[in-house]
């Protein structure tokens, strides 16, 4: 059960929690990428419209993909739901996975250079806060049982989430660093709250196939970080 799922009625329709904060997070998220597309200055470029639209696709192909993480239970019907556009059963990390991928492939194809991340390094981590949020409200996402309720999973990683954000945009890092680091911290962030979420998981030995997954996400993005800042670090010196 919710806290609160419903928050008011218009005539016989129900506003609920978790559409509103669905809502205010792409609205959120939007005016905070926008605002740092201008301070980059990425928008002078036409061609970046484009790549914001390959984002906007291949997340949303990729937070059904992801479904594989959980199993065949979960993947079953997933891509039925997907062309009758029922976004509901998708996972976030498949998300940003599946929105960074069709961003390089379109960047490729259209001979658009700069790094494009950092334009949603921010966005993505308090949209997503908010998201949970909903989540929280609406009862969905819920954690494990704890005493006579469930852990708040979802105000949890809503805490880290925002935490992960304010990190990112007080650091001054590299171009296309700060995209890296939220990836590779909301990675950490999802392998540390899997355990203590209600969901059915894949396991592989002592962890679940997701967490093994974000592992080596953030494994493999934090190498990268370090090999590139410590050879940036070392030819200035």
């Amino acid at each position: 059960m919710g806290v609160w799922p419903v928050l008011f009625h218009v005539g016989p329709i129900e506003v609920r929690s978790y559409a509103v904060c669905v809502v205010a997070a792409f609205v959120v998220a939007g005016l905070i990428r926008a605002r740092a597309v201008r301070r980059l200055d990425l928008d002078a470029d036409p061609r970046h419209a484009w790549v914001g639209l390959a984002a906007m696709a291949g997340a949303v192909v990729g937070s059904k993909a992801g479904l594989l993480l959980f199993g065949p239970t979960a993947w079953e019907g997933a891509w039925s739901s997907l062309l009758g556009l029922d976004l509901t059963g998708k996972t976030v990390l498949g998300a940003i996975l599946g929105g960074w991928a069709a961003v390089e492939f379109a960047k490729l194809a259209l001979g658009f250079t700069r790094s494009t991340g950092d334009g949603f390094a921010v966005a993505l981590p308090v949209g997503q806060a908010i998201g949970r949020l909903g989540c929280f409200l609406e009862g969905c996402c819920a954690g494990v049982a704890w005493g006579e309720g469930r852990v708040p999973v979802q105000l949890l990683e809503a805490s880290l989430d925002l935490a992960l954000a304010a990190w990112v945009a007080q650091g001054r890092w590299p171009e296309g660093h700060a995209f890296r680091r939220v990836v590779a911290g909301y990675a950490l962030i999802r392998f540390v709250l899997d355990p203590l979420r209600a969901d059915d998981r894949w396991m592989f030995g002592p962890l679940s196939m997701l967490q093994w997954a974000c592992l080596l996400v953030a494994a493999t993005i934090a190498t990268r970080l370090w090999t590139a800042e410590r050879g940036a670090l070392s030819s200035r010196t």
